[in-house]
């Protein structure tokens, strides 16, 4: 097969038939959409050449820079198509994790400008958010912007109605089972519309754990608080924590060949789990999908950062170390906070740029990144002082807090002070 442009490598992505005698489920045929076979790595591929190609005259005609809020597989894909067209691109992000991603951006030439936000998940309905500085831009200056608009283009949802889920039906037709993790909301709904129509189709939402807080991954309670998401729309909503997700992956990746990164992880995690619960009473033979939604070389850090005995020939490794697992972690509130008189050094775990907005006063900005790399290097931390951990969610540092406890030193995660502090 020979193209002429790479955007025809877009869509219409396999189906992978999972082998049975491996899922172990005797009644389900479960298929994964290879998403990650797009030629720049993700199911936003589509997005990017849906919400920008139809227009690539008209913004080099005019000499318009092409804005987004992205730090991840959007940016990516809509900063490839950019550089092809000599295009210039810049992007607003509260979420630019990884050192890959951060290169990957940097190679091609993407204007990155990172935000303080108070929370890692976008709600275009906050003034505050990045989805809405760049709103605001646009209409600011609408003659120099090309706004692609993930979060606000109806056409990001109608393609996805048109082509993914059209390409799912007409390899399959019929589809008892669709699962879908929350992020933006928008494919995930547009599946249901577009397979509950013409097959019937049940669709599962998946969400991790509300302690569990994981990039490009809603809680619980975060996806509430998205507006995009509508209860109404999914026929169950089912959660998987992060220790399901890693393990889970490693059967995708050494059994399947499946080189996806986490959100196909917890999308197989979910639907394997969820399936093996109710196989006896379901009916045989049916059909369930999830998306394998973009590659996984990238995010091997992450790997690292979950699941460091992957890595590690010590067999007493903390993560799989009795002691360490039964570690509860110790919360207190500000009002409790008030009230310690002993020595106490407060570390704000945030991002730099939100540390900087808003922060209790006397505490220290060391991000959740950064304390990862440093934890192991128990003397940077004085041991005659308790340590309070504060961070977005009360939740979001449980493991360094347990790592701290486990390594001798008075440790809490003070809970609830930024929705106090910023009501």
């Amino acid at each position: 097969m020979i193209v002429s442009d790479i955007h025809q490598l877009i869509g219409n992505t396999p189906l992978l038939l999972l082998d049975q005698e491996k899922t172990w489920l005797k009644k389900f045929n479960i298929y994964a959409k290879l998403e990650y076979m797009n030629p720049f790595g993700s199911v936003k591929d589509r997005l990017a050449m849906w919400l920008l190609y139809p227009h690539i005259e008209t913004i080099k005609t005019n000499n318009m820079t092409v804005l987004e809020s992205s730090s991840g597989n959007t940016a990516k894909a809509i900063g490839a198509l950019c550089s092809m067209h000599d295009i210039p691109f810049q992007t607003i992000t509260n979420r630019l994790h990884g050192i890959e991603t951060k290169k990957l951006l940097q190679i091609l030439w993407i204007d990155v400008t990172e935000v303080s936000w108070y929370w890692e998940c976008p709600d275009i309905t906050d003034p505050d958010s990045p989805p809405a500085q760049v709103q605001k831009l646009w209409q600011d200056h609408p003659d120099k912007y090309f706004l692609t608009g993930q979060y606000t283009s109806k056409n990001n949802p109608w393609y996805h109605y048109k082509t993914t889920w059209q390409e799912i039906h007409h390899d399959l037709w019929s589809v008892e089972y669709f699962f879908a993790f929350l992020w933006t909301c928008w494919s995930s709904f547009w599946a249901w519309s577009y397979l509950k129509e013409h097959a019937g189709t049940k669709t599962i939402g998946i969400v991790s754990y509300e302690w569990q807080i994981i990039p490009w991954w809603r809680t619980e309670i975060e996806t509430w608080e998205t507006s995009i998401f509508q209860f109404d729309f999914y026929d169950d909503i089912a959660k998987v924590s992060i220790d399901q997700a890693v393990q889970w992956s490693i059967d995708l990746i050494r059994k399947y060949g499946v080189l996806a990164w986490p959100t196909s992880w917890w999308n197989y995690a979910a639907t394997i789990d969820y399936c093996r619960k109710l196989e006896e009473a379901w009916h045989p033979w049916w059909n369930v999908v999830f998306i394998a939604c973009d590659r996984f070389e990238r995010y091997v850090s992450y790997y690292e950062k979950y699941a460091p005995w992957i890595f590690s020939d010590d067999a007493s490794n903390q993560e799989n170390n009795w002691e360490y697992q039964t570690i509860t972690p110790a919360y207190i509130t500000k009002q409790q906070l008030e009230t310690i008189k002993e020595p106490t050094l407060l570390i704000d775990t945030r991002a730099t740029f939100a540390y900087q907005r808003k922060h209790i006063p006397g505490s220290i900005n060391i991000p959740l990144e950064t304390l990862d790399d440093l934890i192991g290097q128990w003397a940077f931390l004085p041991s005659d002082k308790k340590i309070v951990l504060c961070c977005r969610w009360w939740y979001s540092s449980t493991k360094q807090c347990k790592q701290l406890i486990y390594s001798w030193y008075d440790t809490y995660i003070l809970r609830w002070w930024l929705k106090e502090r910023f009501a």
